[in-house]
């Protein structure tokens, strides 16, 4: 299969990922507060981005000099990897919450992408500290969104 039929085949999957997300966000009951979207308005605006990305790729015409290389053995790794630990992140909030989660994976996750590069683990773990500290005071600080705490109930 060349570039051109895997964007299209890509450009179709995403269309048809945007428009089941659409339709699935309009079956989310809608909140009772005044002013709140509700819990609809992500996967609906995540659903319109996949819809108009894929209709994109399904008009674009074809490019002769596009030589664009897809995913080798080890990018499939490290892909699987990314989605591996974004499993764990989900399991590690429901046992450890935010607080302890967050950083581990964050810090893991720039490890897998970090591979092969010169990044010190210090420059990591201040990253992660630094980005999982800025999404604290984000969502529960700034949006009063309620973290998940875990079983151990910290947070």
């Amino acid at each position: 299969m060349n570039a051109f039929k895997r964007g299209r085949l890509g450009g179709l999957l995403g269309a048809l990922l945007g428009l089941a997300l659409i339709i699935a966000s309009r079956s989310i009951p809608a909140s009772r507060i005044s002013g709140d979207p509700g819990s609809g308005v992500l996967p609906l605006i995540a659903g319109s981005i996949c819809l108009i990305s894929g209709v994109i790729l399904l008009i674009k015409k074809p490019d002769k000099t596009d030589k664009q290389v897809y995913l080798t053995g080890k990018q499939w790794l490290k892909a699987l990897s990314i989605v591996g630990m974004y499993l764990a992140f989900y399991l590690g909030m429901r046992v450890f919450g935010y607080i302890i989660t967050a950083p581990i994976v964050i810090f893991c996750t720039c490890t897998i992408l970090a591979h092969g590069k010169n990044v010190s683990v210090i420059r990591r773990i201040i990253f992660s500290l630094c980005v999982s500290g800025f999404l604290y005071v984000l969502f529960h600080v700034l949006l009063n969104v309620v973290l998940p705490k875990g079983v151990l109930g910290i947070g």
